[in-house]
Parts: C-alpha cells; sequence; structure tokens
C-alpha cells in the first residue's frame, strides 16, 4: 500500500503532483469526484486501499459547504487561506488540505 492524495478539482490536482514529488504515492482525481463525493464516498473507499490518504478540497463561499468540510475535519490554520487537520468519525485516518477562497479566520462561519 501507498501513500494517496485525493484531489477534488483540477488546481488541487496540481498541487497534488507537486506533494507526490515529495512524499511520494500516486495522485488521484477524476473530473467527477468534487468535495462531496470525496467525503462521502471516495475518501472511505480509498481508505481501505492506500497506508496514507490526503485529500486536497476547497471550502466554498456557502455556508453549507463550509460547515460540511468543518464537520468531517478538525482544521488548523496555517495561513490565511489554508486550513490543514485529521479526519473524524469515519474519516479518522485521512488528512486534508483545505484551501479558503475567503478571508474568513474561522472555517464554516
Amino acid at each position: 500500500m501507498q501513500m494517496c492524495i485525493v484531489a477534488e478539482c483540477y488546481g488541487n490536482a496540481c498541487i497534488g503532483e507537486y506533494l507526490r514529488g515529495v512524499l511520494g504515492g500516486r495522485v488521484l482525481h477524476k473530473p467527477d469526484y468534487g468535495r462531496e463525493r470525496i467525503l462521502h464516498n471516495t475518501a472511505r473507499r480509498f481508505k481501505q486501499q492506500c497506508d496514507r490518504l490526503l485529500v486536497l478540497i476547497d471550502y466554498e463561499v456557502s455556508t453549507d459547504a463550509r460547515t460540511l468540510v468543518s464537520k468531517n475535519f478538525q482544521l488548523i490554520q496555517i495561513c490565511e487561506k489554508v486550513w490543514v487537520g485529521p479526519g473524524l468519525g469515519k474519516l479518522a485516518g485521512v488528512v486534508a488540505v483545505v484551501f479558503d477562497p475567503t478571508s474568513r479566520s474561522s472555517p464554516g462561519g
């Protein structure tokens, strides 16, 4: 088994390719992944296939989308627009890197 980097969108897949060069493993991305699919299906499925699982996803401006991400990960802000944290509940063992298009200082809020 190996490190898997699951990317929500093409931009995140590019970042994933950079991280793959540093961390090893493989980048998994398909145009239909999307945040909800990654959180509800893909991350759980790949958890069984990978030693380590990193998901690269985006917050959106929508409060519902932000709340979904915040409920599934214990995030800490590492710079103005990037949050990192471990998964909670069924996503325990997964680490998320979340890119925030807004300048808010709290996830989900």
